[in-house]
């Protein structure tokens, strides 16, 4: 029970628009009152599995969300990762000052939010088994919550996106802004959508009680549940 790494891919598109130039401070840029404009869709997939990893593998995967603060915690046999691929497409303005420096700041970003539960079941819970299908039917129920969490990913991220994508941006000339831009947009997602994440994981630990840790045990038996251990080499 309990939860995996998050997985991201990123995808990203840039166009750039040449504004009228004009004098600023050294490496300053006056800041626009015009802050940009910012949508963001979240598509919604079916959940997929894995059923590769071993017992140990996922119980010692130090980026799961497991309830570890239970006496009765000792061994993942299923979790659950949200999956995630932001595609973005961004239009940028710049101004060419005197010295042949830039300006530069998002006047409209675009972004889609490829999500899904990728659940995990261990090799040693065997297919059609009590402990399989037990450990199937709670891992389901993660994914329940999340397919109520994730139609609120993109409301929940676009106002801590649009606060860090606001500001005018001083750059050398065109090579460094769109470093800096390309820099600013994976920073400026990831984080929002890492956020997410995090919020995501707590309402997900709530479910794992000890009760329902313990039922799988109750269910399937003792017998069951350490055969599976010791094929997977722990005992």
């Amino acid at each position: 029970m309990g939860r995996a790494r998050w997985v991201i891919s990123l995808g990203v598109g840039m166009l750039w628009l040449s504004m009228p130039g004009g004098d600023a401070l050294a490496n300053s840029c006056e800041q626009s009152a015009a802050p940009p404009v910012v949508s963001v869709r979240a598509e919604i997939n079916p959940a997929s599995y894995d059923f590769t990893r071993g017992i140990a593998q996922l119980s010692a995967d130090g980026n799961s969300v497991a309830p570890r603060h239970l006496p009765e915690f000792k061994y993942t046999l299923g979790t659950t990762a949200m999956a995630s691929n932001p595609q973005w497409e961004t239009t940028f303005s710049t101004r060419t000052r005197s010295d042949g420096t830039l300006c530069w700041k998002v006047e409209r970003l675009q972004i889609t939010v490829k999500v899904h539960t990728k659940v995990y079941i261990a090799t040693e819970a065997v297919k059609g088994s009590c402990l399989w299908t037990e450990t199937m039917k709670h891992e389901a129920k993660h994914v329940k919550i999340d397919q109520t969490i994730f139609p609120r990913l993109a409301d929940t991220i676009r106002p801590s996106i649009v606060r860090k994508i606001a500001r005018t941006h001083f750059a050398q000339n065109q090579a460094q802004a769109e470093r800096d831009a390309d820099k600013l947009m994976r920073t400026a997602i990831e984080g929002a959508i890492e956020s997410f994440l995090r919020k995501r994981n707590k309402t997900q630990l709530s479910i794992d009680t000890a009760e329902e840790y313990s039922y799988i045990s109750h269910v399937c038996g003792n017998a069951e549940v350490a055969a599976a251990v010791t094929r997977a080499g722990l005992r």
